[in-house]
């Protein structure tokens, strides 16, 4: 099963997706929402600062969670600067 992750913009939270987590429910897929590290109520990685910093925290974070294999990204504002970042250095890891 494809995993879509969805990531807020900077200061925001995982809330201001739960309209379009239920909606999503409907799709074939594990849908995660997850804070940006440092940001919403994330305390992972507070010193990220930089994109780069915070892309590297987030599949930090996805290691941990135990998220493997190629996900797919929802981001809003600053969340999808990561996904930007993430498709173009680490391509194996972002599907789409």
């Amino acid at each position: 099963m494809n995993t879509l992750i969805l990531l807020p913009g900077a200061l925001g939270n995982v809330n201001q997706f739960n309209s379009l987590k239920q909606e999503l429910s409907l799709v074939q897929a594990n849908v995660i929402t997850l804070d940006l590290p440092g940001h919403g109520f994330n305390p992972y990685a507070t010193e990220a600062v930089t994109v780069p910093e915070i892309a590297d925290a987030f599949l930090h974070q996805l290691h941990e969670l135990e998220i493997s294999g190629p996900i797919q990204l929802f981001g809003h504002s600053l969340g999808g600067y990561i996904g930007l970042y993430l498709c173009l250095h680490h391509p194996e890891k972002i599907t789409g």
